[in-house]
């Protein structure tokens, strides 16, 4: 833009030049301005929220902007939480606060946060009269990691934690007042700490476009070069020799090279029109398009119910448009299993409990012992006060329970049906109805769930009795067991595991008993723990430990978690069509198994390799064991590829760190399997994982997931796809898509994401092409106006060429055009193997049609320098045709060419991209008549008449039709013999599927061709199924595609 400027070296007129990037400029400009005002708006409105607060005793009422630290600040029902704040007062008894924390991670269901619980029995009047001193840790992002104190006088210390914090952002619910202590302010709150920007993914067509970009300048340079050495030597010994007296001479003070310095950049300004500098606005601009069109199509909808029991139909969501085109590349998924392949919703089928099985527990049959057996209480007790749960009273006088677990749901719910219910959850204590007898229990403390200790305990009191009660994975539990019950555990596991190969989830069920001398010396430990130190969770935990210890084992659950609606056959769908299947779940190996043979992710007659070792020596001993078998002696490795058998490996618990640290090793074994399953993974684990596949395949990896713990999965993944769940959406809100069923991702992929990389693909080729076919053309006119950076072109048409021209084309082409519908390729997901090697896809292709491009341009030049230029007079009246019939036919033929070469390129002729191509030619009519009759307009100075006078002329429509037939021709040619001779898969499926709407196509000679009066039809084999294809058999017989279409792709 700056060289246009400078008009000793520019041959173009400034105003046409900048006017372009101004209009580039102004769009992505005002797309940023729209999305910051509505931030701004959304910050205002926030920033502006009036609430009432007390400062030194004195109730004002102040923006939330103006809070600071210390305030007291009362809230009511339904308020948005201006600031991070520990509440002192609440509504509800035992100082209980009801919070929606959906705006921060996405859980739906409301979660409790407690008063102090010092300060839980403190009235109204005395929360407003409160005085003490609040001191807290570092502000942190983590939102369960808070740490604090209140001191009064110096003495008395509250200890406070995550519970006790009311996070800024939160909807306060069912809670009619709390009156709390800000802490936390501005930037330094959770909520502001979480808000960084999400991690840049950029496509690989973006890096493919930066690649074909800076390739493009270098040929701009050399180009150039050359261009600015023939003009130098042109101007020094050719045209003062020959005394071209109407050309300045050049000026004495200038060099040589100075002058060939002037026109370097002369050229290099005309050259730089073939970069078409709007490709990039145009691509988000579709991409953006695109993403709509995913949120509204019906297929990814479904029917759910709001929290005002109304039912609406709730789609896909798209958070990441500039990966769209990415899924069309994606080779690995990796999938987490619960509430991903299945639906989260638990069913307690049965159990264990002190070595005996109990069916039906749903119908009471634990309750129907309990007489003859009370210890089955322990076994109950454990479910119904070991947990997490939200409880809610219902109108019929019921208990309902609401958990981020769905297991606690559902263990709570079976406690229920068995005589022993879960009535009220208190900081202090705990209430349960025991076959009608209410009993209450002392809560001493709770240890909650981690997904590294993968356990979860509580320690209560009653009538003197100090009992802790524990619950978790098989695995951990086994671990902490006292030996005296060493019968009962081998009996426990074995039920286990039947359970788990059954596809059922486990839990194991503990308890121990402690006099109250042990808990009295452990409480004094735990509460001479620094509320402040730095490493207090870690003082915390050692802690624990010495309680979950020397446990007695009670017995094992078992609940059913049903696979989702269509799984089975859309993880074949998947697997037919290339893409490898990785299932990382934290289950145990024989539950995952299980599942895997449910889903279809194992199927029968498949080689399966189990790592389930207790050394790393013993993992690297098999592993290069199972190395040698696939690729050591050629009578092995024959074997195994002529039964084309296909490989499933199962990866448990701790050799998932050893496969990690041998991944270079591992990888020969990994790329020949078709599905692995990944046991007892941490979610650290699963990133880990994740960039593992990644580097071991160097293939796009797809990752999906519905929790949180799938997180760091999902942003470690090529492309993340989150699933909204039970557990929140916090994964949805992650990922860079989101929709709401497995059986989705289907077509997520294998429609959305092939088309989106043919569309985006198509749309850089088609921007890089028209600017080299149309500008190159100025570099060749050079050659016979001595090399003087002359034009051939209007000004106005040049700035006009990208922005109104051949702008609505490619962007019409890159939205609704595609190769395949969402039919065909249902059918025939095989087809989708196509884009992993297609060539149309390497720089290799973005090279050649800059190159066709190119070479249009040559064949327009020489057109016009044998046809165009020696015909001066072809009109009857005798008249010279003049310089603006030459420069309207030269742009008219051009442009018509540019267009039938995109237009014959395009899969699917739609009425979208038909009136596309009109409307720019009615666009470029019009421009050319205001530049014909707006006196001054011209910057070339075409005649007034001129635009009429040329379209009077045959020659001019004659040149129109030489033009397409000498520069396109060739093209239609080629591609109708390369359809005939030999087909692609997609090309074969996208006859069949225009002969299925009626439409006439051609079919291939067979190898022995035979005119046949009757029908003919074609057998496209697919997923055990045959497409009749029937066509007019005036032509000969096809040559049967089955082979074709079922050629693997290597």
């Amino acid at each position: 833009m700056i060289i246009s400027c400078i008009p000793f070296i520019s041959t173009v007129t400034p105003i046409t030049a900048v006017i372009p990037i101004i209009i580039v400029l102004c769009v992505s400009a005002i797309r940023e301005i729209i999305e910051d005002l509505k931030r701004h708006r959304s910050d205002k409105e926030f920033n502006n929220k009036k609430f009432s607060t007390i400062t030194d005793g004195i109730e004002t009422i102040r923006s939330s902007k103006s809070i600071v630290v210390g305030d007291l600040v009362i809230l009511t029902k339904n308020e948005i939480i201006p600031c991070d704040c520990v509440p002192i007062y609440s509504s509800l008894p035992d100082g209980i606060c009801k919070v929606e924390t959906a705006a921060l991670d996405g859980e739906t269901s409301l979660k409790t946060v407690y008063v102090p619980k010092q300060l839980s029995k403190s009235s109204e009047n005395s929360a407003l009269d409160f005085k003490g001193m609040l001191e807290c840790g570092f502000p942190t992002s983590n939102f369960n990691d808070f740490k604090g104190c209140f001191k009064f006088n110096g003495e008395n210390i509250i200890t406070l934690d995550s519970k006790n914090l009311l996070l800024q952002g939160s909807v306060l619910r069912k809670t009619d007042k709390v009156i709390a202590v800000v802490c936390y302010t501005g930037k330094y709150t959770k909520q502001s700490l979480n808000s960084s920007k999400p991690i840049n993914k950029n496509s690989t067509l973006d890096h493919r476009l930066n690649q074909f970009v800076l390739s493009t300048v270098f040929f701009q340079l050399i180009l150039c070069s050359i261009m600015a050495g023939f003009a130098s030597w042109k101007y020094k010994n050719v045209i003062q020799d020959e005394g071209y007296w109407y050309l300045h001479s050049i000026d004495p003070q200038w060099s040589t090279m100075t002058y060939s310095i002037k026109k370097f950049f002369g050229y290099f300004n005309l050259i730089s029109y073939t970069i078409p500098i709007s490709v990039g606005v145009t691509i988000e601009v579709c991409r953006f398009i695109q993403g709509n069109i995913m949120e509204m199509d019906d297929d990814f909808k479904i029917k759910e119910f709001d929290s005002e029991g109304t039912e609406k139909a709730v789609g896909m969501k798209t958070n990441n448009c500039s990966m769209i085109e990415e899924m069309g590349g994606v080779q690995y998924i990796l999938s987490d299993k619960t509430g991903t392949l299945t639906e989260n919703k638990m069913r307690f089928s049965k159990c264990s409990i002190y070595g005996e099985i109990y069916h039906n527990v749903l119908r009471g049959s634990i309750q129907t012992r309990i007489v003859d057996n009370p210890k089955l209480l322990d076994f109950l007790y454990c479910l119904s006060l070991c947990n997490s749960c939200t409880i809610e009273h219902s109108d019929i006088g019921d208990y309902n329970y609401s958990s981020f677990s769905p297991d606690e749901e559902t263990l709570c719910d079976a406690s229920k049906k068995n005589g022993v219910i879960l009535q009220e959850h208190t900081q202090e204590y705990i209430s349960l109805d025991v076959l009608g007898e209410h009993q209450q229990f002392k809560l001493i403390c709770q240890i909650e769930f981690t997904s590294s200790r993968k356990r979860m305990s509580v320690l209560v009191e009653r009538d003197g009795l100090y009992i802790l009660y524990c619950k978790g994975a098989d695995n951990v539990i086994t671990q902490l067991l006292d030996d005296s019950s060493k019968e009962l555990v081998k009996i426990s596991q074995i039920h286990a595991n039947n359970f788990a190969s059954e596809g059922l989830r486990t839990l194991f069920i503990a308890r121990r008993i402690f006099t109250s001398e042990e808990i009295l010396q452990w409480k004094q430990k735990f509460d001479s723990i620094d509320p402040l130190a730095n490493d207090i969770k870690h003082q915390q935990m050692k802690l624990y430990e010495q309680l979950e210890n020397h446990l007695e084992l009670i017995g094992v659950t078992a609940i059913e978690d049903q696979l989702q609606e269509d799984v089975p056959s859309t993880i074949s769908m998947l697997r037919e069509a290339g893409l490898k299947i990785w299932v990382i779940t934290g289950d145990k190996m024989e539950t995952a198994i299980s599942v895997g043979l449910n889903c279809k992710l194992f199927i029968s007659g498949q080689k399966m390799i189990y790592f389930n070792h207790t050394s790393e020596l013993e993992f690297v001993e098999h592993l290069d064991q199972e190395l040698e078998e696939l690729y050591g002696s050629k009578e092995i490795k024959d074997n195994f590829l002529n039964q084309n058998q296909p490989l499933g490996i199962v990866i448990h618990e701790n050799n998932i760190d050893w496969f990690i640290k041998h991944q270079k090793k591992f990888s020969s074994l990994a790329i020949k399997a078709e599905s692995v399953i990944c046991c007892r993974v941490s979610p650290k684990q699963k990133a880990d994982i994740a960039l593992c596949v990644k580097q071991m395949t160097k293939t796009k990896c797809l990752t999906i997931g519905d929790g949180a713990n799938d997180v760091p999965m999902l942003t470690h993944g090529d492309v993340g796809v989150g699933i909204y769940g039970k557990e929140g959406n916090q994964a949805a809100i992650t990922a860079d898509f989101a929709i709401r069923r497995f059986k989705h991702l289907t077509k997520l992929i294998l429609f959305y994401g092939r088309n989106g990389k043919y569309q985006i693909t198509t749309l850089i080729k088609f921007c890089f092409y028209k600017n080299a076919a149309f500008f190159l053309m100025d570099i060749w006119f050079a050659t016979i106006s001595n090399f003087t950076c002359q034009i051939i072109y209007d000004d106005w048409v040049m700035t006009c060429f990208n922005t109104f021209f051949t702008s609505l084309p490619p962007a019409a082409i890159a939205l609704f055009d595609y190769e395949l519908p969402w039919e065909t390729i249902k059918l025939y997901p095989k087809s989708h193997r196509e884009t992993f090697t297609d060539k149309q896809y390497k720089i290799k292709s973005f090279v050649e049609w800059y190159l066709y491009g190119g070479l249009q341009s040559i064949l327009f030049f020489v057109i016009f320098y044998f046809i165009i230029a020696p015909s001066d007079v072809t009109s009857f009246d005798g008249k010279v045709n003049g310089f603006t019939f030459t420069v309207v036919t030269v742009t008219t033929y051009s442009l018509f060419s540019i267009y039938l070469t995109m237009f014959i390129y395009t899969k699917r002729v739609g009425n979208t991209i038909i009136l596309s191509f009109l409307g720019s030619i009615l666009l470029y009519i019009i421009l050319y008549t205001i530049i014909m009759f707006v006196p001054g307009m011209s910057v070339r100075n075409i005649s007034y008449w001129g635009w009429l006078f040329t379209l009077k002329q045959p020659l001019f429509y004659l040149m129109i039709i030489i033009s397409m037939v000498i520069t396109v021709f060739p093209q239609i040619v080629s591609i109708y013999f390369q359809r005939r001779i030999k087909p692609t898969n997609t090309q074969l499926l996208q006859e069949y599927y225009f002969n299925k709407k009626g439409k006439y196509v051609h079919v291939n000679e067979a190898q022995s061709p035979s005119i046949d009066n009757q029908t003919s039809s074609v057998s496209i084999t697919s997923c055990d199924q045959e497409l009749d294809v029937f066509v007019d058999s005036t032509m000969y017989t096809r040559t049967n595609p089955t082979a074709l279409i079922n050629e693997e792709n290597e």
